[in-house]
């Protein structure tokens, strides 16, 4: 307990930046060198094997497109090594409407009691392929925005808003929003011995907020209810607010039994649900969630939950820019559902002077009984455009 005080009081000490409540860092979000090429060495399944890539980026006008082409040698090159991957195709008109295909991840629905940082591809190791991907686009127009994704593992998401422009307590905006998501097969994949299984599942929520002060002070609430497989409901009161540095949240939570809060999130398509850590009793606590930043140079983030007749539950991310010649994240997410559910992953980037960037990846997913499953990839990375390319 003294220890999950410290870090919470260290994010806040260092001052505190824009989080929604699930937490995640990319390493993308570090470095801005777009378009490589690289050399090196890849894990999957328990097995070794060489890699030759190339990531090019290309940009025609607001249309931007990401390709993955990869060579990949080895005995046995499994299914889940493609050697080519449409990485990224997103285009956006004026901020009224676009979409977005690849990796979907942070798409978070309403107050996040039920779609909480939603990532489609945190299933198996780091290296990106087509079953990984989704789309997800949106459409604003006036006072009504839509929002909508879908997913190569057949996950349905959409959410309807409207707001109310002025009401009477300091002429403030209301917003209504309603959700809706659909997991139309469940999930039933293996890493190795290690078996991931999830029910056919359906929910959805309905939520209020009221940005009082702007962005700077939001009260709101959310009821949320999982209706098919895993089945229960929650409740949700609490407040938030962003500032030019900092941002919070601060949230009750009252759920009955069955009900998992966020249970559509970061680590939902790579681990199991397992009937043993789903709640049996009505339960109820609260969620605070902070993040840092240090001349925007270092960002971390926490999230601190406690729920009556539960263990706490942290999640933590931190991540740099360049200091000296290094770059990096690391993200650490546990689910209410225990230990069983954690992903620990990290990626490191080493650059030198002659151009050249040592790359490292790894990833560890906690699964029952103790056993976990570590992947990892090692390249030497070069920027595409010291080949005289455009990309």
């Amino acid at each position: 307990m003294k220890k999950h005080i410290v870090l919470l009081s260290l994010f806040v000490l260092i001052g505190i930046s824009s989080i929604q409540a699930g937490i995640s860092y990319n390493l993308s979000d570090f470095e801005t060198q777009n378009g490589t090429l690289s050399i090196g060495s890849v894990q999957e399944n328990g097995k070794n094997f060489f890699k030759i890539g190339g990531s090019p980026d290309l940009t025609f006008g607001p249309l931007q497109v990401g390709l993955d082409i990869n060579a990949y040698i080895g005995k046995g090159t499994p299914s889940s090594l493609q050697p080519i991957v449409l990485r990224r195709i997103a285009y956006d008109h004026n901020h009224i409407a676009g979409f977005e295909w690849g990796r979907l991840q942070h798409v978070t629905y309403g107050q996040g009691l039920l779609i909480d940082n939603y990532d489609s591809g945190s299933f198996g190791s780091s290296e990106l392929n087509n079953d990984k991907v989704g789309i997800k686009g949106y459409l604003d127009i006036h006072n009504i925005r839509v929002d909508a994704f879908h997913t190569a593992s057949q996950v349905f998401g959409g959410r309807l808003s409207y707001t109310l422009s002025e009401t009477f307590l300091m002429n403030s905006p209301l917003v209504f929003g309603g959700n809706y998501i659909k997991d139309q097969n469940g999930i039933n994949k293996t890493i190795e011995s290690n078996t991931i299984i999830r029910p056919v599942e359906e929910a959805w929520s309905a939520d209020i907020s009221m940005p009082i002060g702007g962005v700077f002070f939001t009260p709101y609430v959310e009821y949320a209810e999982l209706t098919k497989g895993q089945t229960g409901k929650g409740q949700s009161l609490g407040i938030k607010g962003d500032f030019i540095v900092a941002n919070y949240k601060l949230e009750y939570r009252s759920l009955e039994a069955g009900f998992i809060p966020g249970y559509f999130n970061e680590s939902y398509e790579a681990t199991s649900l397992d009937a043993a850590n789903t709640p049996k009793d009505k339960t109820n606590g609260f969620l605070g969630a902070f993040s840092a930043s240090l001349n925007d140079y270092i960002k971390g983030g926490i999230i601190y939950e406690n729920y009556a007749h539960h263990t706490p539950l942290l999640t933590g991310a931190i991540g740099w820019h360049k200091i000296g010649n290094t770059t990096g994240v690391a993200n650490y997410t546990r689910s209410f559902t225990g230990d069983d559910n954690a992903i620990l992953n990290s990626d490191i980037l080493y650059s030198t002077d002659n151009g050249l960037d040592y790359v490292v990846h790894f990833k560890r997913i906690y699964f029952k009984n103790g056993k976990q499953e570590d992947t990892y990839s090692v390249s030497l990375r070069f920027g595409l455009k010291a080949f005289g390319l455009p990309f």
